[in-house]
């Protein structure tokens, strides 16, 4: 009897142990998962364009390195992981929801826009300030409009790319590893908000903070990420439309 009992309590205790080694290699994993979403771009960016001067050419690499980040991510998830890229499975949803949803969606980001721009009007300080002659504007509308169709490919490439890693790849994982959504959230806005810190001003970072936490309590809830995409794509188009609108307008006041 005592034979028996002590053959059970020991494996009872290599269960354990062999339960808590896979939950350590299990949290690794995830742990080298999120550093990989959080620091490829960077450092590969770093590698590749620091040397280089500004120009269109390198601003397309640039979408195509965020975009070969979330190839690396889809095969860290399926080869590694061991898992779907997007751990959350799709949500089919009624047209009149994506309708509704893309309208309130794109509406929210507007206004997080709006709220982003009051510490810009309140503080002249911006991390890069952009002073551009009336050559330097002709220029840049000239370029946008032979390119329009371009630019919209390549905002489209950009925005996607960002949405499937921060709310596809990295939220899901963040709420595996703290089992905690609200903390999840944060976590993955703050990153969203901080990744283009070092080109943008403090509004732009605001602005991206408060997007990314719609986002992902939109995509925590409905599950649904081409939603959320199409709905940031629909707002960075009708946003570069605008712009070059105004620069247009600015440049046409200049010239009287």
């Amino acid at each position: 009897m005592n034979i028996s009992l002590k053959t059970a309590i020991s494996k009872n205790l290599m269960a354990e142990a062999n339960i808590s080694s896979i939950n350590k290699r299990s949290t690794r994993i995830l742990l080298t998962g999120i550093l990989i979403a959080l620091v490829y771009y960077k450092v590969f960016g770093f590698l590749i364009f620091h040397w280089l001067d500004d120009t269109v050419v390198t601003t397309d690499l640039n979408y195509l390195l965020i975009s070969s980040e979330v190839g690396v991510l889809y095969l860290y998830a399926r080869t590694v992981e061991d898992e779907p890229f997007l751990r959350w499975r799709e949500s089919r949803h009624k047209v009149l929801f994506w309708v509704a949803s893309i309208i309130i969606l794109f509406v929210l980001e507007c206004v997080a826009k709006i709220i982003a721009n009051i510490p810009r009007r309140l503080s002249p300080h911006k991390l890069q300030d952009f002073h551009l002659t009336n050559a330097e504007i002709r220029l840049t509308i000239d370029w946008c409009q032979q390119n329009l169709i371009l630019l919209i490919f390549f905002w489209a490439i950009w925005v996607a790319a960002t949405e499937l890693i921060f709310r596809g790849f990295l939220l899901p994982r963040l709420v595996v590893l703290f089992k905690n959504n609200a903390v999840a959230v944060i976590g993955s806005s703050l990153c969203f908000a901080l990744f283009p810190f070092v080109q943008h001003d403090w509004a732009w970072t605001i602005e991206n903070f408060i997007t990314g936490v719609v986002m992902a309590l939109f995509y925590l809830k409905y599950r649904n990420m081409s939603i959320v995409i199409i709905a940031r794509i629909l707002f960075y188009v009708t946003g570069m439309c605008a712009l070059r609108s105004s620069v247009l307008v600015g440049y046409l006041l200049r010239l009287h």
